[in-house]
């Protein structure tokens, strides 16, 4: 333990770790203002939207009428009531019963037998959302695509940001090049006279670079959340992730052919991505571990390191890669698309074999760590 916190504190007064730190806060804040702050969109800005496009139908519903049957005055009639209705909800802020009328108005919508192929596919698809959310017990938001609450915000902007290849090599850059550093600088030798064994040297040199970049990730996070509360409220937990699925057509599907991941609560998304991000920084930090004993030069192992990040980034969409995708284990970076269910990789259990397989790469390659310097004699005088 003595050798942890000496580790530790070493690694926080470390000018270039400062740096860095302040760079990446930087970078965070940067996207944070030019995304978030110099957007027009806010919260009343789509509630108001959403009213004036209610309040065009009702128009168009009520000059519409002089051509219509017995039924379509009636449909008419409930539309209008309807509209009216969630007009009401809109301006009272109550989001979960602005949809529960929209789901009614969609029905009423789908009995109109001109309705395109087109229009009938988005009706069913917005009804199947909502019938999804209601089943989960989940909290609508006023646009699933443009989610502006402060845990929702996290996940669009924060979350995307942090596993982004550029991050995600800002990360190893603390996690992964102490031991090469140790072995720069010749600190192995002292560390042999002390006669401190390669597993504490090895254990203290990447648990405490961890325990510090996810401090960092922890705090930014609370910050950047804390931000977006006072700019646009807090909200609930409990609101419907919108995850994009950018790997093409979902495996799984709940209900007519809707992608499971559009029902998974924000807060659930959050404590995954986060918990899979430790688990990150432990596999590029024994990746590292592994690569600093081979080589001993910390520009090699980031060199590396960012050979596999940024190299995979680019080459991960090609055609002929797809075939293989699933068995390499820098497909299982982003938790935020494992959430998706792409069909290719292990469908619904992306996430559990991408946990598994990380871990087990990451133990892999820490205990050959540790083992690799016990066969380093240094010569006593």
């Amino acid at each position: 333990m003595k050798l942890y916190r000496f580790e530790f504190k070493k690694f926080c007064k470390n000018k270039r770790n400062v740096v860095l730190f302040l760079a990446l806060s930087f970078l965070v804040f940067f996207s944070f203002y030019f995304i978030v702050v110099k957007s027009f969109i806010t919260p009343s800005f789509l509630i108001t939207q959403q009213i004036n496009i209610k309040q065009q139908e009702i128009s168009e519903l009520q000059s519409g009428q002089s051509m219509d049957t017995l039924d379509q005055k009636k449909n008419r009639a409930q539309k209008i009531q309807i509209d009216t209705a969630q007009i009401t909800a809109l301006e009272a802020k109550k989001i979960n019963r602005y949809y529960q009328l929209e789901f009614k108005s969609n029905q009423i919508a789908l009995k109109d037998s001109s309705n395109s192929a087109q229009t009938i596919a988005q009706l069913t698809s917005e009804n199947d959302y909502i019938q999804l959310v209601q089943k989960r017990h989940l909290n609508f938001e006023i646009s699933p695509s443009n989610q502006l609450s402060a845990f929702s915000s996290f996940i669009s902007f924060g979350l995307v940001l942090f596993f982004s290849s550029l991050f995600l090599l800002g990360f190893s850059l603390f996690v992964s090049t102490e031991l090469a550093i140790h072995f720069e600088n010749k600190e192995n030798r002292y560390y042999s006279f002390a006669h401190i064994s390669p597993l504490k040297t090895v254990l203290s040199k990447i648990s405490a670079p961890i325990s510090v970049t996810f401090l960092w990730i922890l705090g930014i996070s609370t910050l950047f959340i804390i931000l977006f509360g006072f700019l646009y409220g807090f909200n609930s937990l409990n609101y419907p992730a919108y995850l994009m699925n950018q790997w093409g057509p979902s495996a799984e599907t709940d209900v007519s052919g809707l992608s499971q991941n559009i029902g998974i609560p924000v807060g659930q998304v959050i404590v995954i991505s986060l918990l899979y991000l430790l688990l990150l920084l432990f596999f590029l930090s024994s990746v590292g571990a592994l690569l600093s004993t081979l080589t001993h030069r910390s520009m090699v192992v980031v060199g590396m390191i960012a050979i596999l990040i940024v190299g995979w980034s680019l080459a991960m969409n090609l055609p002929y890669v797809q075939s293989f995708r699933r068995f390499i284990p820098m497909s299982y970076l982003n938790p935020l698309e494992l959430m998706c269910h792409p069909s290719y990789l292990a469908g619904k259990f992306s996430l559990i074999v991408g946990v598994s397989y990380l871990l087990l790469l990451s133990l892999g390659c820490l205990f050959s760590a540790i083992f690799l310097p016990k066969q380093h004699h240094i010569r006593r005088i």
